[in-house]
């Protein structure tokens, strides 16, 4: 039977709740039906009216006959005067999970903007980035919106016709499978105006799927005005509850319901000093995490270690933790650990941070891979210095919030006796290539993380006899050898730190054949997914339940069972606690690409991986979004692939799921340039800087471009001069305007070099010197010196009177 809207409002839960709003959510408001805005367009146009059509194939008709502009005006027309009333006003005093429209007007938007509430709002693939680092609710709009239209020189396009049904098919696809996973861990409230409503029906059909695809009951339910016992039957044959009554009724009985909630007291998230709301579920607390037990035989498999473990004294010191404590001590505002993977940056890190805790010291760990809040973090800041109180933030994987590291650490530099820092870990070939703050380097160099040094082995095999969990987990061998015996070994074989941790070290055999001998004893289906995630994390991706189910094509229902048998090899970890994104992760990631170079060892089979994964990747999720640019540059990605044809395709795939990421674009012009290509390159920078706007990269690459042509062998002197001329002027403008970019001047370096050899002339040359020189006083990047001096060399072999 239909349940009564009291009945509804007592099984939502806003924070746990989509709503899915169909026409009927905006008829209150004066919004027209689909049937109604069809008439309306073909009265405006001056066309009869035929029921029998749709508005996909009326819209389809009238933009033939009167073209795009005017059907599009003829919709925006009607619905943009369109103001909020009732139930629809209501909705932004709710902490909605996400929102779902048909509807092309504007009345969600006018009524968050009246009750002053934050709404990221998705009209199409190109507005994906918005989602990244946003706590508002998300308005998804799955069929666009009046704002937006090719017809008014946008990319996008609101989904009227028959034929924007068909070229919008992925972006829907994407919305739909962000709603599935949605509804795993929550709910869907679908909001229409009539069961008997062709577009309600064709609507319900596709949820009540997404719903049968997850093995969930009763997490549907429809909200409809008109009254239809007999349609109701059968949508709740479907496993879907359906509700009658308005949205104005709805949202007035759930006021009334929450009121009457006891009010519960808010938990500070610590003690001494209170972080904002905003900030607790994307940081954690070293005071906090000190008090957990600690977990030996999961360090000792790779995990790193954790708070628990260092505090438990399974760990041993690093000879640069004196110096990394002394720096964090002075308050100097930013400080990295550099290092390969398994080096033992990021316990190097926590025992630093656990010394300083000791000491009084507040420090929190930022939790990747959550967008770096610079703004709350200032605020924390002004709050610690107006407490008289210190505080740490340690970032892991710096590299992958480094520009906005580099803001924060950049202001925290301004402020006279700084109450906050930030200590980040990264690996070395993430770290060297990108654009960091000078901040980083005006107190010394990173801390570089290499091999154990003597002392630190000693330290190494203390720990071994000073702990009973340690020792327990060491090869029998080993621990019955002599003290001097076992710092031999060491000082022949360790080649890292805790990097699956002592098993490595004192095992006899080789750390591939422990991986194996591991992934050996699975069953074959439990294989095939260990060998996805490893892969997918090797190959740069935050790899999350759902982009696992849509790839293998799991049951939900089956996960408990596959991490029983998995518990030790992969684990889960809760990301995003609203969207119910869990994360899966391998030990570590130097294991994940062992199980790649064994089980992917085919090239073919690897390409094809990559390929399923760039065609299915769902910027709808930011976590599959922010995995876009590491997929480009991690070893295991797409730089693995060694055909460029097949290179190619893969970026034009990622280009064609999130067209406004800069990183794809980038590799696929830098593959095309160098294979010679410079034509192609050059048409690939025109498209990219019309869409996704200048950055720069493609700055760059222009000039590179230029140089290229400038070496053609049948070019005569004056051309060459001519194209180098213009390098210079790109380069010189390229300069000026991204001052914090050291590859812009390392191109202009290029230009003048190239000048050198073609007119002998160092005038060029001398200029780039002294631009170069400027930068490196301001930024203080090391990679500015090797340039500098060889340039200053080919000057003087260039001046050097022949002998």
């Amino acid at each position: 039977m239909p349940k009564s809207v009291q009945e509804l409002v007592r099984l939502l839960e806003p924070s746990r709740t989509n709503l899915l709003l169909g026409a009927g959510a905006s008829m209150p408001s004066g919004g027209p039906s689909a049937v109604k805005l069809a008439e309306i367009l073909c009265s405006k146009l001056g066309e009869p009216v035929n029921p029998s059509r749709g508005l996909a194939t009326t819209a389809e008709i009238l933009e033939m006959k009167h073209g795009r502009r005017a059907v599009f005006e003829g919709v925006r027309d009607a619905v943009k005067p369109l103001n909020p009333t009732g139930g629809i006003l209501a909705l932004p005093h709710y902490n909605w999970r996400a929102v779902y429209t048909t509807n092309y007007d504007l009345l969600v938007e006018k009524a968050y903007s009246r009750a002053h509430r934050g709404l990221t709002v998705v009209r199409s693939n190109f507005d994906f980035p918005s989602l990244r680092n946003s706590t508002d609710t998300p308005l998804f709009k799955i069929h666009g919106c009046i704002s937006q239209d090719r017809s008014d020189g946008h990319h996008a396009s609101i989904v009227l016709t028959e034929t924007d049904v068909q070229t919008h098919l992925d972006f829907r696809r994407m919305l739909f499978d962000r709603m599935r996973s949605d509804l795993e861990s929550g709910m869907l409230l679908v909001i229409g105006h009539s069961l008997a409503d062709q577009h309600l029906r064709d609507l319900v059909r596709e949820i009540a799927k997404l719903q049968t695809d997850i093995h969930a009951v009763n997490h549907i339910v429809i909200l409809v005005y008109e009254r239809d016992d007999d349609l109701a039957a059968l949508y709740e044959r479907q496993g879907l509850a359906v509700v009658f009554g308005g949205i104005d009724d709805a949202l007035d009985a759930l006021t009334s319901h929450l009121s009457t909630r006891p009010v519960v007291a808010s938990i500070t998230a610590s003690a001494e000093f209170t972080l904002p709301a905003e900030l607790i579920a994307c940081t954690t607390e070293v005071s906090e995490l000190r008090r957990r037990p600690p977990q030996p035989a999961l360090m000792f498999n790779g995990r790193q270690a954790g708070y628990g473990d260092i505090e438990a004294g399974l760990t041993f010191e690093r000879n640069i933790e004196s110096d990394i404590c002394l720096r964090l001590r002075s308050r100097v505002p930013g400080t990295a650990i550099t290092g390969v993977a398994g080096m033992g940056k990021s316990t190097t890190a926590r025992r630093a941070l656990i010394k300083l805790n000791r000491e009084g010291i507040l420090c929190w760990e930022h939790q990747d891979p959550y967008r770096l809040r610079k703004q709350d973090w200032l605020k924390v800041e002004e709050s610690l210095r107006s407490d008289n109180k210190f505080g740490v933030l340690f970032i892991d994987n710096i590299h992958r919030c480094q520009q906005d590291a580099d803001d924060l650490v950049d202001c925290l530099a301004g402020i006279e006796n700084r109450s906050l820092v930030v200590l980040g870990t990264s690996e070395t070939s993430q770290w060297t290539y990108r654009i960091k703050s000078r901040r980083f380097f005006e107190h010394g160099n990173p801390f570089k993380m290499e091999r154990l040094t003597d002392t630190e082995i000693v330290g190494l095999v203390s720990l071994v006899e000073r702990s009973p969990e340690i020792a327990r987990l060491v090869s029998v061998s080993f621990r019955t050898s002599s003290r001097e015996k076992q710092i031999e070994q060491l000082q022949r074989r360790c080649r890292s730190d805790m990097f699956v941790c002592l098993k490595n070290i004192f095992e006899t055999k080789s750390l591939d054949q422990i991986i194996l001998k591991e992934y050996n004893e699975l069953s074959p289906d439990l294989q095939d997914i260990y060998r996805h995630v490893a892969a997918l994390e090797a190959a740069g991706l935050q790899v999350h339940r759902q982009l696992i189910i849509r790839l293998l094509g799991l049951e939900a229902e089956h996960l408990r069972n596959i991490f029983a048998h998995l518990d030790g090899l992969i684990q889960e970890r809760d990301l995003v606690a609203k969207e119910g994104i869990f994360l899966w992760e391998t030990r570590h990631r130097t294991i994940a690409e062992i199980l790649t170079q064994y089980k992917y060892a085919e090239p073919v089979e690897y390409l094809k991986l990559l390929q399923r994964v760039c065609d299915s990747i769902n910027p709808a999720f930011p976590v599959e979004l922010d995995s876009i640019s590491e997929l480009c540059s991690a070893e295991y990605g797409i730089k693995r692939v060694s055909n460029r044809e097949d290179r190619l395709r893969l970026y034009e795939s990622l280009i064609r799921v999130a067209p406004t990421e800069h990183v794809p674009r980038h590799r696929l012009i830098r593959d095309l340039i160098d294979d010679g290509f410079i034509a192609e390159a050059e048409a690939a920078l025109d498209t990219a800087i019309r869409e996704v706007g200048p950055d720069a990269t493609f700055h760059r690459y222009r000039i590179v471009c230029l140089i290229q042509r400038s070496r053609a062998t049948e070019l005569q002197h004056s051309d060459k001069v001519a194209l180098l001329k213009r390098a210079r002027d790109e380069a010189r403008r390229t300069v000026a305007r991204y001052q914090g970019n050291k590859y812009v001047f390392f191109v202009f370096d290029e230009v003048a070099r190239e000048y050198l050899h073609v007119a002998r002339d160092p005038s060029w040359l001398e200029a780039s010197i002294a631009s170069m020189q400027e930068a490196f006083e301001r930024t203080l990047d090391p990679d500015f010196t090797p340039h500098i001096s060889d340039s200053r060399r080919l000057i003087r072999s260039a001046t050097q009177p022949p002998r």
